[in-house]
């Protein structure tokens, strides 16, 4: 039985890490490399702990999913996958990035995007993610990769600490719905429109007790090319006032819908308007 148990051991250790691990290999692009990883399930929701892990070159960086000034968001195809229900990419709180030229909304050196999925209730089970996204240091290359990996609900089981450790803090940094307490958007106000027919709009933010600093970006809807808000600094009160032009805005069904993501402290929260029910609209 001694000797069995050691060859079993030995087998184990002679497999590939990305079969024991839960990952597929890494594809190495102009920039980076980029990898689909495996916690297992999540205890507390039941479902997939499945995410997209982006290592980015010292100097380079790519964009979260409305990429600001200029850019190329960061988008996947989940549509080949097979035996499971459709999957959502998620984003954590990206950060602002001014080149001289223009202001985007990047990640930088590392980041995971979480990927919500049920657990298949069919074996087999396949993740395929053709990832499309910009690559930029002094030059921009748009890349393209395709990654696979088995989540039938057996592979699900073995997890990764490290993997789990990765993806609870990628989750932790995802924007949450705000609530009536800071941080949160205490108001937008709106004031006329121009001739070109943009408005500016004003966002004041109320942050927690002794927090110094926010950041605020912004996203419409589709066919949206807005820019990022401009920040204007703190207001006696603590307050963080944004500004932020309609101008590149779209409008969907009578609304024009914009999405805002304050980050302050380690903390996102994502308030959602339609400005076309603004004062003055």
């Amino acid at each position: 039985m001694m000797i069995r148990s050691f060859l079993i051991a030995l087998c184990a250790l002679c497999l590939p890490m990305g079969a024991l691990a839960g990952e597929s290999p890494w594809q190495e692009v102009t920039g980076g490399k980029l990898r689909l990883i495996s916690g297992g399930v999540d205890a507390s929701t039941g479902t997939a702990d499945i995410g997209l892990e982006i290592h980015l070159d010292p100097g380079w960086h790519t964009y979260w999913k409305y990429p600001g000034d200029s850019g190329i968001p960061t988008e996947v195809d989940f549509s080949t996958s097979s035996g499971i229900e459709p999957a959502r990419l998620r984003f954590p709180a990206p950060e602002r990035y001014d080149d001289g030229y223009a202001t985007s909304i990047v990640y930088r050196r590392q980041v995971v995007l979480p990927i919500d999925l049920p657990v298949p209730s069919t074996s087999p089970a396949t993740l395929r993610a053709l990832v499309r996204l910009g690559m930029c240091s002094d030059i921009c290359v748009p890349v393209e990769a395709s990654l696979e990996l088995d989540v039938s609900e057996e592979t699900l089981a073995a997890s990764d600490i490290g993997h789990r450790m990765m993806l609870a803090r990628a989750r932790l940094a995802l924007p949450h719905p705000q609530t009536d307490v800071p941080p949160r958007i205490l108001k937008v106000e709106r004031e006329p429109s121009g001739e070109d027919g943009a408005a500016l709009l004003t966002i004041t933010a109320e942050l927690m007790p002794n927090a110094v600093d926010a950041d605020l970006f912004a996203y419409g809807a589709a066919g949206s090319y807005n820019g990022v808000p401009k920040r204007e600094g703190l207001t006696e009160n603590g307050q963080m006032r944004f500004t932020l032009s309609t101008r590149g805005l779209a409008e969907t069904g009578g609304r024009q819908p914009l999405s805002l993501v304050l980050v302050t402290g380690g903390t996102a929260i994502e308030h959602r308007i339609d400005i076309a029910r603004l004062p003055g609209s």
